[in-house]
């Protein structure tokens, strides 16, 4: 086999999501991981977080949703994140290699997330990033602690679906 074959045999087997949708197992074990990885690469691509407040609220009334409702609010936040974080980066001062890493592992999770989410049970949540103006360098650094503080937050809803399918 041609390596050049190869390598995309192995890439869509990490990246593509099985034909039967979500695998709850993926998001218990796999997701855990690859959202300690972003976290990581979100810490060491810059420098400290700033000080400044951000005034991005995270919705805790999630956590009183059905379990469906939780899926789709974390695939949403995920893709939105991912959306934001590959939009005009001009300003930025990040490693530059850190950031693509964390732009990988960010698409890696969306997508394995969107497989989990029927079309119809999409929730249409979204954050709104009033902080955002201008693409400046410290509107960045703000958005980049504000994703910091959600990325965490998703991982508590993470665990609360997994603590829900297991009384199922």
């Amino acid at each position: 086999m041609a390596p050049t074959l190869v390598f995309f045999l192995l890439l869509s087997a990490l990246l593509l999501p099985g034909g039967k949708g979500c695998d709850l197992s993926w998001i218990q074990h796999r997701y855990g991981i690859l959202s300690r990885e972003t976290l990581s690469y979100l810490d060491s691509m810059g420098g400290e977080y700033s000080n400044a407040t951000v005034p991005v609220p995270f919705p805790s009334s999630i956590y009183r949703t059905a379990l469906t409702e939780r899926l789709s609010f974390l695939s949403e936040m995920i893709h939105k994140i991912n959306q934001l974080f590959n939009d005009n980066l001009e300003a930025v001062t990040w490693k530059r290699a850190e950031l693509e890493r964390f732009q990988d592992v960010l698409y890696r999770q969306s997508h394995e997330l969107h497989a989990c989410v029927s079309y119809t049970t999409r929730c249409l949540y979204f954050v709104k990033y009033t902080i955002f103006r201008n693409y400046s360098s410290e509107s960045w650094e703000l958005i980049r602690k504000a994703t910091r503080q959600h990325l965490q937050r998703l991982e508590l809803v993470r665990a609360s679906i997994i603590k829900m399918k297991m009384r199922i």
